[in-house]
């Protein structure tokens, strides 16, 4: 890989290299050219060693188109593999966002926050997740770091409760168009089976991100029974041991409870599951209420139980910021260190020590560890261990609708995440319009391509 310093003696040589063609990305910080033999060769943006203040604000004066910011996280990952170790690395990549948030003018904190639409309007939070991601992608069959793995988690958190939120949506409309339509003022029967059957077809196409979900509750349990195992070994509630075991194991279980833009998403998941009726579930003659309810009774660590472990985490939260031992801008601090790079503040101790000393040990006496060890969560992509390695290299998993995709079938590969999407699935009918669109773009909400049928 050639070596370019500085933008200006990129463009230079973009135009002077000998070649058929030479594109640049849309931040100049990168090229690609064509040769005589149709070999493509990638030029990225380097900073010579000493180069002066002005040349390197020269070459970070980016276009910034909309959200393509590949090319430039490129560049900021070669540069952190040549002159950065781990350590160093995340301490910049959490420099990096929580300049980039200051910048921006938003904030990370939803600890106050209610009402998950706030969250879905804002589609900044999508940008910028995508690209802490993108810093923390180390390739498609490699591991990433501890905060692209939380990233990646709040991005697919996003996705799906974004998804539940429309469907809901979508099913009110028709109650209310069904009422209005009942000219006595009663339900019409009629309309009221239509009803139902469009919610039974979302329902149905829901199926992968309701699994994705469960198997997410269970995940994050399952990797907090761990800590508190190594915590009881240890035989102190020590901050410095758990995150740096967090750090060994590269876990975001206990990140994803902490930082509140995770922990809203999934409280309204939670919530989301609970609304659905028994009623259906258990006398509707359609088997799709009959396989939801099997498979919510199929996972160790029950939907109602992890609900009760975030709530005690927000309760406890609260608790903290309400007391006046932190201030805003302490607390607006302390939730960009947990997001960026999974830290836990001394004054999240508390909530910490809370939930290993009292949710989670009895929690252990609730759940069958047996059955939530030997659970299969490896198609989460979050674990290191080399059943997740394994399924990664065999399967191909769908990160729109969370199913396994097919041989033969044709997919469509995210240009900045790598995740795949089923081409040929089509949307239901009563949601087609606003689920084509949410499609057209991953869950990191970068664009797709075509790759043609999977061999």
């Amino acid at each position: 890989m050639d070596r370019v310093g500085g933008t200006p003696k990129l463009m230079l040589l973009a135009l002077m290299s000998v070649g058929l063609h030479t594109v640049l990305s849309p931040n100049s910080c990168a090229a690609v050219s064509l040769d005589e033999k149709y070999e493509l060769k990638l030029r990225l943006l380097q900073m010579p060693p000493g180069g002066p203040a002005d040349q390197v604000d020269e070459a970070l004066c980016c276009q910034s188109y909309a959200n393509q910011h590949d090319d430039i996280t490129a560049v900021m990952r070669l540069f952190s593999t040549h002159h950065l170790s781990e350590e160093l690395y995340g301490q910049y990549v959490q420099t990096f966002m929580s300049e980039l948030y200051r910048f921006i003018g938003f904030s990370v904190d939803y600890s106050a926050e209610t009402k998950p639409e706030v969250y879905f309007k804002s589609g900044i939070h999508q940008t910028t997740l995508s690209l802490q991601l993108s810093l923390g992608f180390n390739g498609n069959f490699k591991h990433s770091t501890l905060s692209g793995k939380l990233a990646y988690a709040i991005l697919q958190l996003r996705w799906a409760s974004l998804t539940f939120a429309m469907g809901l949506k979508n099913n009110s409309a028709n109650l209310t168009a069904e009422e209005q339509l009942s000219r006595t003022g009663e339900q019409n029967p009629d309309q009221k089976a239509l009803s139902l059957k469009a919610w039974t077809e979302i329902m149905r196409s829901f199926f992968g991100l309701v699994s994705w979900s469960l198997s997410l509750f269970n995940f994050v349990v399952d990797e907090l029974f761990t800590l508190s195992n190594l915590l009881e070994e240890h035989g102190s509630m020590d901050r410095t041991f758990l995150e740096g075991k967090a750090r060994e194991l590269n876990t975001p279980a206990l990140s994803i409870l902490l930082v509140s833009q995770s922990r809203l998403l999934l409280k309204y998941n939670c919530r989301f599951f609970r609304g659905i009726s028994p009623e259906i579930i258990n006398k509707s003659q359609d088997p799709t209420w009959s396989e939801l309810g099997i498979m919510f009774q199929s996972y160790p660590v029950s939907i109602s139980q992890f609900e009760g472990i975030l709530l005690e985490v927000e309760a406890n939260v609260k608790k903290v910021y309400a007391s006046g031992s932190v201030s805003d801008s302490e607390r607006r601090e302390m939730e960009k260190s947990m997001l960026f790079s999974g830290a836990i503040p001394e004054a999240i101790m508390p909530v910490v020590e809370a939930l290993f000393a009292t949710t989670i040990k009895n929690l252990k006496g609730e759940v069958k560890a047996a059955e939530l060890y030997f659970l299969d969560i490896s198609w989460l992509g979050l674990s290191d261990d080399p059943g997740t390695d394994q399924w990664k290299k065999e399967h191909q998993l769908d990160v729109v609708h969370k199913t396994q995709i097919p041989r033969g079938k044709r997919v469509k590969r995210c240009v900045r995440c790598c995740s795949v999407k089923d081409e040929t699935v089509q949307a239901p009918k009563g949601v087609a319009n606003w689920l084509t669109n949410m499609w057209r773009t991953c869950a990191c909400g970068d664009w797709w391509m075509a790759l043609g049928e999977d061999p």
